[in-house]
């Protein structure tokens, strides 16, 4: 079997781009013969296509080679609606082409809502089979599209990966234990500004703490707000911005140092968190948890039993939250070990058998 799958970016520091990879990734280790059309070229697999372009006089030329890649294609899945679906629909029309469409967050939500929504409504009822990486996600997109039959298949996590961790711990890391920890691209979506405020209340019960946050600059200007914000509350001593971390192995021995995982992500309209893969990466870690509601951080977690779900903007709720596994081995210690049974759920092996599933159901 032959799939076309277009998708923005393969980019391993892409959280969407990551999802995407392992997909494909998996179906063809399983025998599917792919090709990939992006938008941006980060990861440069051999299969991949770079070209895709949505300017007024490149979306043409996009759609006319998305449509000669489609000719020699069984199933042709794309990521997220916008302009991914819209793309598609268009290459694929007089194809008979099966089409999958999986939703994954603020790309799939946001157009259903623009002056184009009914549009756009109509495009997804041409699809054969949708998707959505979590519940949040599919619920969303329902409230503009109830007709839509929508599976979630959430994303998967590969515990070998942890496997490959070096057990010594480098002195750039026991130099800040203990510590809680978030992961993610600095950018007010992720929420850093509440964490980083909640914190302050936290290290007032826990005066040795640290926090240290791991993930690219999403842009220079909000770096310097978060830096400026540290000095301004007085914990300059204690969050640690560590910007530089490209190796998976490195980035798990943060993890598995770390005393708590936090990541109080923020919607803005209709610019949402549509799963929250490094709350399964902290799981798999044996770290407790404390998430935002109202986002696919529910799907990712299991409220109540490895961590906490807080309102986005509570950030005294954060702060008792993280003060109440901090301060109770017993709790912190079975919540540990459910994040492990948790992760375990999520194997990537048995989501591609889902997809593959789904691909044969499609024919």
């Amino acid at each position: 079997m032959k799939i076309l799958f277009i998708t923005h970016s393969l980019g391993h520091d892409y959280g969407a781009g990551v999802f995407a990879r392992n997909i494909i990734e998996g179906v063809r280790q399983r025998g599917y013969t792919v090709t990939v059309a992006t938008k941006m070229s980060v990861a440069k697999f051999p299969y991949e296509k770079s070209f895709m372009s949505f300017g007024l006089f490149r979306f043409f030329h996009t759609v006319f080679r998305l449509r000669n890649l489609s000719r020699e294609a069984d199933i042709v899945h794309t990521f997220d609606t916008y302009p991914y679906a819209i793309a598609a629909f268009l290459a694929t029309l007089g194809l008979k082409k099966r089409k999958v469409l999986t939703f994954v967050g603020t790309g799939s939500i946001l157009p259903l809502h623009k002056w184009y929504g009914s549009i756009v409504g109509f495009i997804l009822k041409s699809f054969d089979r949708t998707t959505a990486i979590s519940c949040f996600v599919r619920d969303e997109v329902l409230k503009k599209a109830p007709t839509l039959d929508i599976s979630v298949i959430t994303p998967g996590i590969d515990a070998k990966e942890i496997e490959k961790v070096k057990e010594k711990v480098p002195a750039v890391i026991s130099k800040k234990l203990p510590y809680v920890l978030s992961v993610g691209s600095l950018r007010w979506r992720k929420g850093f500004g509440v964490s980083i405020r909640a914190f302050v209340r936290v290290v007032e019960k826990f005066p040795n703490l640290n926090y240290v946050i791991v993930g690219k600059k999403y842009t220079q200007k909000y770096f310097n707000k978060l830096q400026s914000l540290v000095e301004e509350l007085g914990i300059k001593n204690s969050v640690h911005f560590v910007t530089d971390v490209d190796d998976r192995a490195v980035l798990y021995l943060w993890y598995k140092n770390a005393s708590l995982f936090w990541l109080i992500s923020q919607n803005k309209g209709y610019d949402v968190e549509g799963f929250g893969m490094v709350f399964l990466e902290a799981a798999l870690s044996g770290l407790p948890v404390v998430g935002s509601l109202d986002c696919g951080v529910s799907d990712a977690m299991a409220e109540g039993r490895n961590g906490f779900l807080v309102k986005e903007t509570d950030e005294q709720g954060a702060a008792n939250a993280a003060i109440k596994i901090l301060g109770d081995e017993k709790l912190r210690g079975e919540m540990s070990a459910f994040s492990r049974e948790f992760a375990a759920g999520f194997d990537w092996q048995k989501k591609i058998d889902e997809y593959v599933l789904l691909y044969n159901s499609s024919i």
